[in-house]
């Protein structure tokens, strides 16, 4: 098995596939069939795993305390009831 000693230089393939090094995926814990977010930051591609993104989200939003969705709601209904009284 390879192990992580810094960059590894990989080769686009047919249809624009990448092989991530088997080290990177045993390290991540990427197996067939991971499902992978896909964005540009800074001109590089970057790969991460759903699950990270899930949880990156849940931290950045972890003070809000309350459903924002709910509240969005509950203005909604507020408005369309001053709308009827009036």
């Amino acid at each position: 098995m390879e192990t992580l000693k810094g960059p590894v230089v990989v080769e686009v393939g047919a249809k624009g596939r990448v092989v991530i090094p088997a080290a990177f995926r045993d390290a991540l814990g990427i197996t067939e069939g991971s499902r992978l977010i896909a964005q540009i930051q800074d001109g590089a591609l970057i790969l991460v795993q759903r699950d990270v993104v899930r949880r990156q989200l849940l931290d950045a939003f972890a003070h809000v305390g309350h459903s924002l969705s709910k509240e969005l709601l509950a203005e909604r209904r507020a408005e369309a009831q001053a709308d009827l009284e009036s």
